[in-house]
Formats: structure tokens, C-alpha cells, sequence
């Protein structure tokens, strides 16, 4: 019966590492978007200063 209770325990800290993990995941996914954007920028910009030479 202590082994079914620690795996119990165990499983629900996972669960809770997972549940935490979830909620952190859409600003992990808009931290990429606006990396995205900014290398874009970047890269138009690098692009406009080669033409203009």
C-alpha cells in the first residue's frame, strides 16, 4: 500500500511539473514570435543597406 501511495505521489508532482509547464508555454510561443519579427526587421533592414550601396 506505501508503494501505490508514493507513486501516487509521484505522479501527481508530475503532473503538477506539466500543468506548470502548460500555463508558461503561450509566453514561451510569443517570446518566438517576437524573436521572429525582430530577426525579420533585422534582416530587411541589412537587405535595404546592401541596395543602397
Amino acid at each position: 500500500a506505501s508503494r501505490h501511495g508514493s507513486n501516487f505521489s509521484e505522479t501527481e508532482l508530475t503532473l503538477k511539473k506539466l500543468s506548470s509547464r502548460a500555463n508558461e508555454l503561450p509566453l514561451a510561443l510569443e517570446a518566438l514570435k517576437m524573436e521572429e519579427e525582430i530577426r525579420k526587421e533585422l534582416e530587411a533592414e541589412t537587405e535595404e543597406k546592401v541596395l543602397d550601396k
